[in-house]
């Protein structure tokens, strides 16, 4: 009997056109925009997710078993959409880069390589930076960590030898400029640094994310700003190049570009304490202010957010590139650090920034111990004697425009007569009426405890004559500031933490009053006594809520008491 007509033939699958085909394959479950570890793998299939008990790459597997050409547009797909992870530590070894085939790795585009990692950074789906939650009192327990790499070591050497030759396999398949590379060796010097980097100087790479160090190491961050800028084929200009003559360009220029640089951060705000120096703290999050943003808080896009905590924002997994807490270079990371270079570049050039650094953010003055807990003493240098005298340099007094100055929590008295502390309140005060006052801003904020607790105030079964203590401690920090005034202190805003709270006293000074009425009661005696404070310092005819609010809005500090948002 004749065959049919070829037009009677049944279609196959392979006769439908390579993109049908490819879609086929995602619905019929092919793994695909995942993170892949190629340090777990199971006699079944090539991978294993370590999270599940049944194997996600069943499907994979098997769609790769069944012909030649299925096999190789499956696996173009599997290498092209996933972001492949290994960690030298998993298995002491290299040999799941090594093995991947010729094609496999012509397909890649995405692979993270931790060869030595000395903080939790990554496990190949999540991010943890330990180094970002040290400042918030994160404290890592883990047990799994490297230490720093030192060719000294001869199986130090011998990982540095291994990860040579599977960076020259990999260096021959990948096509130029398509992978994305993000390589973590944190090493002890720069000699090691120069070993462990050199094999990334012959790929060209589409993007590279390199970290040599958990902490700041200024040659090693130098290096790594070099071999990523290299791999993606651009060349560092020559160190001997000529300069642009930016300080022949007219002052009032070079104030308006700088402005446009990171000495302006993002939120306007800085803070400040001893221990961390300057940083930003962000509460950007759907809890913060209604009255700063909508009824449901920021867009989820908000443009802080671009600004902070990198990690996280970036979904690969890849790890911590972040370079404000490592020895590391990534294009993802845009968060804001100290612009410390722009002030040692000359004398004109670090007064003018001096200026526009003080002029246009607001500055945060907290205790070095934070605003949370409640303190037991008077500290033995206060906080903001210490702003003053070695942070701010003189001739960047008159600048400053917007100061908010915080005090913490405190249970029995706090800055008393006989103090030291007191006496360095006094210089301060000295010190401010330095500052360009008809242009001053300046905020004082009593830390209440009572914000950051679900046990209410921390003014525990507090007494009426320790609540006298607590009023009288206000009087005689804050009168002084009168002084401010007779200098033409243009605004002052303050905010007193009340000890008297409903569910804080003792049960016999408990008023035979609903709860609600007596909070109203209390409320009402502080706002009285805040005022008459404020007239203290500013005059009997001033009044803070007929001023125009402040231009930076609601302190980040406070917003992430109140609201529970993300610390920076």
């Amino acid at each position: 009997m004749d065959s049919l007509p070829s037009r009677y033939s049944r279609p196959s699958f392979l006769s439908l056109p390579r993109p049908i085909r490819q879609r086929i394959y995602l619905q019929a479950g092919l793994r695909a925009n995942g993170s892949i570890n190629l340090n777990y793998q199971s006699k079944g299939a090539r991978y294993k997710c370590q999270y599940h008990s049944t194997n996600p790459f069943d499907s994979t597997h098997s769609l790769l078993l069944v012909c030649r050409l299925i096999y190789a547009e499956a696996s173009a797909l599997v290498y092209s959409t996933n972001r492949f992870f290994i960690r030298y530590r998993d298995a002491k070894s290299l040999n799941a880069l090594t093995n991947l085939t010729k094609t496999s790795l012509a397909s890649l585009t995405q692979l993270a390589i931790h060869l030595n990692a000395v903080s939790c950074d990554s496990n190949g789906y999540s991010v943890v930076c330990c180094s970002a939650n040290e400042r918030v009192g994160f404290i890592c327990k883990c047990s799994k960590h490297d230490k720093p790499l030192a060719f000294s070591s001869r199986a130090n050497n011998a990982v540095l030898a291994e990860w040579q030759n599977a960076a020259r396999y990999i260096t021959a398949y990948i096509k130029p400029h398509t992978l994305k590379l993000s390589f973590v060796c944190d090493v002890v010097n720069l000699a090691t640094g120069k070993l462990a980097v050199q094999p990334l100087r012959s790929m060209l790479l589409a993007e590279c994310s390199i970290r040599l160090s958990r902490f700041h190491h200024p040659l090693l961050q130098d290096l790594a700003v070099e071999i990523a800028t290299q791999s993606k084929g651009l060349r560092c200009p020559p160190k001997d190049n000529s300069p642009f003559r930016f300080l022949d360009l007219p002052p009032e220029c070079r104030l308006r570009i700088l402005e446009y640089t990171d000495l302006v951060t993002p939120l306007r705000e800085v803070e400040w304490n001893p221990k961390d120096n300057f940083y930003l703290r962000y509460t950007v999050s759907p809890r913060a202010s209604k009255e700063r943003y909508s009824d449901f808080g920021p867009p989820r896009g908000h443009f802080g957010c671009q600004f902070r905590n990198c990690w996280r924002i970036d979904p690969a997994g890849d790890g911590c590139f972040c370079m404000r807490h490592h020895t590391a270079f990534s294009s993802r990371c845009r968060c804001w650090i100290p612009p410390t270079p722009l002030f040692l570049v000359c004398r004109v050039l670090r007064q003018e920034a001096q200026i526009v650094f003080f002029e246009k953010n607001h500055f945060v003055i907290s205790p070095a111990a934070g605003c949370i807990l409640p303190v037991e003493n008077s500290p033995d240098h206060l906080e903001a004697l210490t702003f003053f005298d070695e942070v701010i340099p003189s001739t960047a007094l008159r600048s400053l425009k917007s100061l908010e100055i915080l005090f913490p929590p405190f249970h029995e008295d706090y800055l008393e007569l006989h103090e030291p502390a007191y006496r360095q309140w006094l210089q301060v005060i000295n010190l401010m009426c330095q500052l360009n006052l008809p242009m001053l801003s300046l905020a004082v904020f009593m830390g209440d405890g009572s914000c950051s607790r679900s046990g209410g105030s921390y003014f525990h079964k507090i007494s009426e004559q320790k609540a006298r203590k607590v009023f009288d401690m206000y009087s005689r920090t804050l009168e002084p500031l009168s002084k401010l005034k007779h200098n033409g202190l243009r605004a002052f805003f303050l905010t007193l933490a009340s000890p008297w709270v409903a569910d804080g006293l003792e049960d016999s000074l408990m008023p035979s009053m609903a709860p609600d009425a007596y909070q109203q009661r209390i409320d009402r005696e502080i706002s009285e006594f805040t005022q008459r404070m404020e007239r203290a310092v500013m005059g009997q005819d001033y009044d803070s809520s007929t001023i125009q609010e402040r231009w930076h809005g609601q302190s980040q500090w406070l917003e992430d008491r109140i609201f529970h948002g993300d610390s920076y």
